[in-house]
C-alpha cells in the first residue's frame, strides 16, 4: 500500500533535512523543493497528498504560492500546511485562505520535527476516521492520516 506522498517547500536546508528524516519515520514519502518556483513546479508534476509550505521563500513567495496553488484547479484540492515564524494571530488570517492546518517553525529550528507528525495527525483526526478510497480500500498508517484530511 503505497503511503502519502508530502510535499516540503522550504528553502532551510536544516528544516528541509530534519523534517525530511521525521516524515520518512512516520511512513510519508516526502518530495523538496527549496524555492517557490520549483515548489509549484513539483506540486503540479507529483500530484502530492499534501504540502508543507514555508512563507518566505526565494524566487516565488510562499503567499503566492498558495494562492497559485489554491486558483489552480489540477492543485486546489490538495491540503496545505504552512510553516513559518508568523504569529498564531496571523495563522487565523491564514487558515481563511483555504489552509489546512499551521506549524510554528521555532519548534522545528529547535529539532523538534515530531510536530510535523502531530500536527498532520492531529488534523486527520479533526476530519473523522479514515476514508474509504474509491474501490472501499481504507488507509492504514500514515495513508489513513492523509485519506482522513481529504
Amino acid at each position: 500500500m503505497k503511503s502519502a506522498t508530502v510535499l516540503l517547500i522550504e528553502d532551510s536546508k536544516f528544516i528541509r533535512v530534519t523534517s525530511q528524516r521525521e516524515l520518512m519515520r512516520a511512513g510519508y514519502s516526502v518530495l523538496m523543493a527549496a524555492d517557490g518556483e520549483q515548489g509549484l513546479r513539483m506540486a503540479r508534476e507529483n500530484m502530492p497528498d499534501l504540502i508543507l509550505l514555508d512563507m518566505m521563500l526565494p524566487i516565488i513567495a510562499g503567499a503566492d504560492v498558495l494562492r497559485t496553488l489554491k486558483e489552480d484547479a489540477q492543485t486546489k484540492h490538495i491540503p496545505v500546511f504552512i510553516l513559518s515564524s508568523l504569529s498564531q494571530k496571523s495563522s487565523s488570517k491564514l487558515k481563511q485562505q483555504d489552509v489546512a492546518g499551521y506549524i510554528e517553525k521555532s519548534a522545528l529550528v529547535s529539532g523538534d520535527a515530531k510536530v510535523l507528525v502531530q500536527t498532520l495527525e492531529a488534523a486527520a483526526r479533526r476530519q473523522g476516521e479514515a476514508q474509504p478510497e474509491a474501490g472501499g480500500v481504507v488507509h492504514s498508517g500514515a495513508s489513513q492520516a492523509q485519506a482522513a484530511i481529504r
